[in-house]
C-alpha cells in the first residue's frame, strides 16, 4: 500500500488570526488526504477579546466570551494540540510543544494543594516535536510595559480572561474595604481608579467602569458616597483614540466629560509604586491610587522576539507583501505578532481584530495557491471603520469612513457587528 506524503500546516495561536486560518484552511482543503492541519494553543478556548472590558466590570460572564476549541473542530478537518510552545526552530522546520508541563506555571492554576497532591504525583515534563511544511505564527502579544519602573509589578493589565476577572474582584474589594474605612485619605486612594492608555481598550473599560460604579456598586455600600469615586484616564499622546476618525474622538471626549472622567493627555506614566503613580507632562504630578489598569499597548511575546528573523522595535516579525516571513519560505506571520507595512502606508497596521481577520483571509488564499503551484497574491488591507463602546447602551462608530453613528444607535451597531 502506497503511503501519501502529506503537506503539514502548523498554526500557532488560537486568537482571531489563528482560529480563522484553521477554520478556513479546513474549508478550502476539506477531505484532501495529502493535507494535515494542526492548531496549537496553550488555552483550550478561543477568547473574544473585544468584550474583555465587560468581564472586568461584571457586565458579561466570563464563560460568554470563550469558545472551547474542541467544539470548534467538530466537523472540521484540522487537529488541535493544547500545549505551550517551547521553541520554534525555523531552520529545521520544527516546533517544540509542551502538553504535560508538571513544572510550568500552569500547575499553579490547578490548585493541587487543595487535594493534597504534590508536584511529584504529576506526569513529568513531556514535549512534542511538531514538524511542518507551512508554519503560521499567530501567537499574539503581551502587554507592553515599556520598562517603566513598577508597572509590571503593580499595574493591572487588561489582556487575558484572568486579567479581567482579577480586575473585577479587585474593584469590588476596594469598595468593600472603603465601606469600613474611617480615614478619608485611605478611602480616597482606594476609590481612585487610573487607566493608562486612551485607545479603544482603555476608553471602553473606563466608561464601562463608570457605569458599573455609579449604576450598581454604590447602591451596595452605604458609607461610600457618589462624590467619593474618581476616574482618571491618562494618555502619553496628544489625544484619545489616535487612530480613529475625528467624529469618534470628539464624541468620546464629550461623553467622558459628561461622565466627569478626568482625561490627562500628553501625560506619560513614569513610575508606579504600590499606592502612587507618577505622571510626567506639562503638569507633572503624583496620584494616590491603589488601582492602575494598564491598557497602553502590546508587544510581541518573548518566543517571537527571540526568533532570528527581521523584526520591528517591539519585536513583531516583519513580513513581505504575501505575509511571508523574510528569508523563510513557507513561514507566515499574522495578527498582533506581525509587522506589515508598505510604501503607501506610513505606519504599520494596528493590532486589531479586523486586521487579524483580513490578514488570515489572505494567508489562507496564499497557502492554498502555493500548494496548488499558483502565484501568491499580495495582501491589501481595507479599513472597514472603527467602533468604541462608551458604557451602557452608548457607543460611537465610523463605518467605511463616512457613516458616523453615536449614542444608542452606535451601541446597537457595535453589538450587532460582534454578534
Amino acid at each position: 500500500m502506497q503511503t501519501i506524503e502529506k503537506k503539514r500546516i502548523l498554526i500557532l495561536g488560537a486568537g482571531f488570526a489563528g482560529i480563522y486560518t484553521a477554520i478556513n484552511l479546513s474549508r478550502r482543503l476539506k477531505k484532501r488526504k495529502d493535507i494535515e492541519i494542526t492548531l496549537v494553543d496553550g488555552n483550550r478556548y478561543h477568547l473574544f477579546k473585544p468584550m474583555l472590558h465587560e468581564v472586568a466590570t461584571g457586565s458579561v460572564d466570563p464563560t460568554h466570551i470563550i469558545q472551547p476549541i474542541r467544539t470548534v473542530i467538530k466537523g472540521r478537518d484540522f487537529a488541535f494540540v493544547e500545549g505551550l510552545v517551547q521553541d520554534i526552530d525555523l531552520k529545521n522546520r520544527k516546533v517544540s510543544v509542551c502538553s504535560e508541563c508538571a513544572y510550568c506555571e500552569k500547575v499553579n492554576e490547578m490548585n493541587i494543594t487543595e487535594f493534597g497532591i504534590t508536584r511529584g504525583c504529576l506526569k513529568p515534563l513531556k514535549k512534542k516535536e511538531l514538524e511542518y511544511d507551512y508554519l503560521v505564527l499567530a501567537l499574539g502579544g503581551v502587554p507592553n510595559f515599556y520598562k517603566i519602573p513598577g508597572v509590571m509589578e503593580n499595574a493591572f493589565p487588561l489582556y487575558s480572561l484572568e486579567d479581567a476577572v482579577k480586575i473585577r474582584e479587585h474593584v469590588v474589594r476596594a469598595f468593600e474595604i472603603s465601606d469600613h474605612i474611617e480615614d478619608q485619605d485611605i478611602r480616597r486612594r482606594l476609590l481612585t481608579f487610573v487607566v493608562a492608555g486612551a485607545g479603544p481598550t482603555g476608553i471602553e473599560f473606563i466608561t464601562e467602569l463608570h457605569d458599573w460604579i455609579f449604576g450598581s456598586l454604590l447602591e451596595n455600600y452605604e458609607n461610600v458616597k457618589k462624590e467619593h469615586p474618581r476616574l482618571i484616564l491618562v494618555e502619553a499622546g496628544h489625544d484619545v483614540l489616535p487612530f480613529s476618525a475625528e467624529n469618534i474622538r470628539k464624541d468620546a471626549n464629550r461623553t467622558m466629560a459628561e461622565m466627569r472622567i478626568e482625561i490627562l493627555t500628553d501625560s506619560p506614566v513614569t513610575h508606579l509604586e504600590k499606592n502612587r503613580v507618577a505622571i510626567a507632562g506639562k503638569e507633572p504630578r503624583f496620584i494616590d491610587t491603589s488601582t492602575l489598569v494598564w491598557a497602553a499597548g502590546v508587544k510581541s511575546n518573548d518566543l517571537i522576539a527571540a526568533l532570528e528573523a527581521k523584526k520591528d522595535r517591539i519585536g513583531r516579525i516583519s513580513v513581505d507583501s504575501h505575509l511571508q516571513v523574510y528569508d523563510f519560505p513557507g513561514v507566515f506571520a499574522v495578527g498582533d505578532c506581525a509587522h506589515f507595512q508598505t510604501e503607501k502606508m506610513p505606519h504599520p497596521l494596528p493590532q486589531t481584530g479586523q486586521v487579524a481577520v483580513q490578514e488570515a483571509s489572505c494567508l489562507v488564499e496564499n497557502i492554498v495557491r502555493n500548494i496548488e503551484g499558483r502565484p501568491m497574491k499580495p495582501f491589501s488591507y481595507r479599513e472597514l471603520g472603527s467602533m468604541v463602546s462608551l458604557g451602557e447602551r452608548t457607543a460611537v462608530s465610523n463605518i467605511f469612513g463616512y457613516i458616523g453613528l453615536s449614542g444608542f444607535i452606535g451601541w446597537l451597531s457595535w453589538k450587532l457587528v460582534y454578534l
